[in-house]
This record gives structure tokens, C-alpha cells and sequence, in this order.
């Protein structure tokens, strides 16, 4: 489970993990690599799998490197190596010598875009520095997008996925098309808190990228990484002709204003009494903002819906 970015800056002849010698019992297994450069001025691999490796499993590794390295992994039939098993990787490119004696080596599986398949995905999100400790990362060592979702996912609508959280609860978590600014909640969306650790992925089929937005509502991040959505709704069938409905609600002694923003279209206002009572039922709802006075004091859930939007609110009346 170690990440290794951008390792092979300066040097060459090595890999993002290496090993030489007799290493019986040793599994290096579910990494994620990403990185390594071309070999110009010498040669670079994936992993390196040096003289004399002997007896080392390697199962699960994604890489994401160069097209031009000299090889995915470095475990070919010289220096001595033998009985090496390496199994299911995943990797940008495939370039791969003849396998020594007694070894067990899987031809790799390209993905050429690094937009990995789920499995591999989640070896991405499970590496590297957890969030129980990601105090330790100096500041501005990644960005907070990038730390939540750290590699390209291609994946099926409506499916949860990990992500690593932000670390604060005030904070919301977004995959929405790329440059949004504004965020609403409809089938090309989907939101959830800044501690969480796994979110659904969109109804739409699309291209997507993670944005954090925090309490006041300011977009403060947007991830490199893209998700791939399929299986869902055509993307022909969602209208982008004007920005996401966004129905924002505010409490003012005991009256409860909606603004509608965005694009403006019908909405339906429900509040209920704390013991399930529909108290109030306005349909139809098209002009920019609407109120309405509650006479009793206490605890109501309000619910708010247009034809992309739903949404829940508690208020209080005091």
C-alpha cells in the first residue's frame, strides 16, 4: 500500500521499488506508482527487479508511468533471477522482457489513460499516507482535491466509490462536471460531507472531476484526476442550456424565504410538524423567491424539490 510519485527525477537504473538478491517471503503487493519518467538518459522501470531477485511475490501493483520507460517491470531472464511471481498489474504501458526460470508473471493489463477500473482504483485511494495521519504531509504538499481523489476512476452510474476525506465535516465533497463553480444537486451530481470516506457517483454518463466546497459555500479545490461514468443516463438526455437549480432557504422569525437560482423552473414546498403532519403543501412554485409564515413555535423538516433538485431542511421556529 506505499505511493510513489514522481520518484527517478535525477537518477535512472532503478525503479519506484526496488529489490536485489535472495528475498524469500517478501510481497510487494497493491502500490501505487506513479510517474517514473522516459528513459533518456538511462533506463527507468515501473518496479526493478535487480540481479539475483529470487523468491519475491509482486501481485496488484498499478503503475502509471512513461510510455517510453525501458521496462513496465525489470524482471526479465538475466542476473540470475528466478521464481519471482507477479500477478494482475495494471499499467500505462506494457513492455516486458523474457520471463526467468520457475516464474509466475501475468502479461500486463494496459490502461493507457490511467483511468483505472474500480478494483484498481481503489489500490490507488488505499496507498499511501492514511487519513488518521495525513497531518504529517507539509502543507501545500498536495492539493486537498488531489488527496481526496488521488487517480483517474472509469466506473458504472450510481456506484459508490472511496475517497479520502477532507478532514472537516464543514466541508462538501462534489462530483460535478469539470469548472463548475456553482453546485446543485441533479443527475450530473453528486455530494457528501467533508469527513466522508466513500461517495456515489453520478446518474449521468459523463466526465467528471471532485470539488470541495467549504461552509460559506467558496469552491476551494478541484481534482486533476477525472471519473469516467457509464451505464447511466445518456448524456444527451440532460439539458446544459442553463446553470443547475439551486433553491437556497433562510429563517426569519417565523417566516421560512426560498430563493430559486440557477435555472429557473417549478417547484414544490412541503413542512412538516415534527410528528409527520403536512402542515404546508405550496406547488408550482416558479417565481425567484416565495415565503411563508409558520404561526406555531418548534421543530419542522422542509422539503424542497424541482425537477432536478431535492432537498431537506430542519428549521426551527422560535
Amino acid at each position: 500500500n506505499n505511493r510513489i510519485i514522481d520518484a527517478l527525477r535525477r537518477l535512472h537504473d532503478s525503479g519506484g521499488i526496488y529489490t536485489i538478491g535472495q528475498m524469500p517471503g517478501t510481497e510487494i503487493n497493491e502500490n501505487y506508482i506513479r510517474g517514473i519518467p522516459a528513459a533518456t538518459s538511462g533506463p527507468t522501470y515501473g518496479l526493478h527487479n535487480d540481479e539475483g531477485t529470487t523468491y519475491i511475490v509482486e501481485n496488484d501493483n498499478v503503475l502509471d508511468i512513461d510510455k517510453n520507460v525501458k521496462y513496465t517491470i525489470n524482471c526479465e531472464d538475466y542476473g540470475k533471477k528466478h521464481h519471482l511471481t507477479i500477478l494482475r498489474t495494471y499499467a500505462t504501458v506494457n513492455k516486458m522482457g523474457v520471463n526467468p526460470p520457475n516464474s509466475t508473471i501475468d502479461p500486463i493489463n494496459v490502461v493507457s489513460d490511467a483511468v483505472w477500473p474500480l478494483k484498481q482504483y481503489t489500490v490507488c485511494v488505499n496507498s499511501g499516507v492514511q487519513d488518521a495521519y495525513a497531518d504529517i504531509i507539509p502543507d501545500g504538499q498536495i492539493p486537498l482535491a488531489d488527496y481526496v481523489f488521488p487517480a483517474s476512476c472509469a466506473v458504472n452510474a450510481k456506484t459508490a466509490i472511496k475517497i479520502r476525506s477532507t478532514g472537516d465535516s464543514t466541508n462538501t465533497v462534489w462530483f460535478a462536471p469539470a469548472g463548475v463553480t456553482s453546485f446543485g444537486e441533479d443527475l450530473s451530481t453528486t455530494k457528501a460531507n467533508g469527513k466522508a470516506t466513500t461517495i456515489s457517483t453520478p446518474a449521468a454518463n459523463g466526465t467528471y472531476k471532485l470539488h470541495i466546497v467549504n461552509a460559506t459555500g467558496k469552491k476551494i479545490g478541484e481534482s486533476t484526476a477525472i471519473l469516467r461514468v457509464s451505464g447511466g443516463t445518456p448524456i444527451d438526455k440532460i439539458s446544459r442550456s442553463a446553470p443547475v437549480t439551486k433553491i437556497t432557504m433562510s429563517v426569519v422569525k417565523n417566516r421560512i424565504m426560498f430563493r430559486q437560482s440557477g435555472n429557473p423552473s417549478e417547484f414544490t414546498v412541503l413542512v412538516y410538524r415534527s410528528n409527520g403532519q403536512c402542515l404546508i403543501k405550496k406547488s408550482n412554485i416558479v417565481t425567484g423567491v416565495f415565503s411563508h409564515s409558520v404561526k406555531a413555535k418548534g421543530v419542522y423538516l422542509v422539503t424542497m424539490e424541482s425537477a432536478d433538485l431535492r432537498s431537506k431542511e430542519i428549521v426551527t421556529i422560535y
